[in-house]
């Protein structure tokens, strides 16, 4: 028993399941959250252009409403 304990190392099999789960599932979704961030900043880069073409539009319909 002390030979085991001294001279040899060796890993538990339940211990490396673990590892390979947790990263099979972390690193896809890690991946994931990051495409995820970038979909949504773009997202809000649109929202930001839109919003600034409405009010432009809103300039011009007034400026024509008040030509008119």
């Amino acid at each position: 028993m002390q030979s085991l304990w001294e001279d040899k190392t060796f890993q538990i099999p339940e211990v490396v399941y673990c590892n390979v789960q947790f990263h099979s599932w972390t690193v896809p979704t890690i991946k994931e959250a990051q495409f995820i961030r970038k979909v949504n900043t773009n997202m809000r880069v649109g929202i930001r252009v839109m919003k600034k073409q409405v009010e432009e539009l809103k300039t011009q319909l007034s400026q024509q409403k008040e030509s008119s």
